[in-house]
Order: structure tokens, then C-alpha cells, then sequence
């Protein structure tokens, strides 16, 4: 898992992280915090492993990200 205490992303918004260059909070700089393709390339790293990724996030406390594995992965 990766817990942060940032902003949050809105509930709207969770389902669009994995887009490639999705920025969820518009007013930040591009060139101080990326470019929005973290998520998206995660997302095709997911595809290839078969594993999940849970988002649950909370606007002005945070967000968790977990991965979940397959239990025929973790022997």
C-alpha cells in the first residue's frame, strides 16, 4: 500500500486516474508534479500481472493505494 495526506481525490475522479495524463487537481504546476501518466502506467502493469488496484481517498485527508495479489502469486 501507499498512503499519502495529501488533498484527496474526489470521488468523481478516482475512476479516471488510470487515464493517461488525467491530472486531478488542475492548478498544479505540470512541471513540478508530473504529467499524470504514474497511475496509467501502473494500470498497464496491472493489466499484464492480473493483480488489482483499490483506491479509497478522502478529499482534504488523503488517499491509500493498494495492491492486491493474487494468492497464487504470494507462494
Amino acid at each position: 500500500s501507499v498512503i499519502d495526506t495529501g488533498k484527496g481525490i474526489p470521488e468523481d475522479d478516482i475512476k479516471r486516474v488510470f487515464e493517461p495524463f488525467f491530472v486531478v487537481d488542475k492548478s498544479r504546476r505540470h512541471d513540478m508534479d508530473g504529467f499524470g501518466m504514474g497511475l496509467a502506467i501502473c494500470d498497464r502493469i496491472r493489466k499484464v500481472l492480473k493483480i488489482d488496484i483499490d483506491i479509497t481517498s478522502e478529499p482534504g485527508k488523503g488517499t491509500v493505494i493498494m495492491l492486491v495479489f493474487p494468492a497464487e502469486m504470494l507462494i
